[in-house]
């Protein structure tokens, strides 16, 4: 809910084509954002990506610490986030030009979403990370199919 808030409030600044509002559904696209945002990002982006970090922050300022401390964990999902948010960019700019508005609307949501999933993964494991990704994407579709009834 917080992302399609986002996505509400970036609506005036950004082109239509990204705006959830202004999309169609598309049972392809809804499959595609399943099986490859909710299961190979996450395999790719906490799995492998915040993982090799935690360890790699570990091992370079904790490595006297038994277990990586809350800081390195912290740091694994924040930097993983801001790749995971950078990683969007080829896409946002097959849909549209890239301005200040759609590269800090991109940033925005697609960080958040990965601080929740890296946290997610942290805390409970890779595939309540990836049942959470998955449900944020069905739950945007559902979504963009009430409002386009309603409309």
């Amino acid at each position: 809910m917080v992302l399609l808030l986002f996505d509400f409030f970036f609506h005036p600044f950004v082109p239509d084509v990204l705006s959830l509002w202004h999309q169609e559904f598309d049972f392809y696209t809804l499959l595609l954002s399943v099986v490859y945002g909710g299961i190979i990002e996450e395999i790719m982006m906490r799995w492998g990506m915040m993982t090799l970090l935690v360890w790699l922050f570990w091992k370079v300022a904790a490595r006297k610490k038994q277990v990586p401390p809350y800081a390195v964990f912290w740091t694994a999902i924040l930097v993983s986030s801001l790749v995971f948010a950078v990683g969007h960019y080829s896409v946002t700019a097959l849909e549209t030009e890239i301005t200040t508005p759609v590269l800090v609307r991109m940033v925005i949501l697609n960080g958040f979403g990965g601080v929740v999933f890296g946290w997610l993964y942290w805390k409970k494991n890779l595939e309540t990370a990836m049942a959470a990704h998955i449900c944020t994407h069905l739950t945007m579709q559902a979504v963009l199919v009430i409002s386009t009834i309603l409309s």
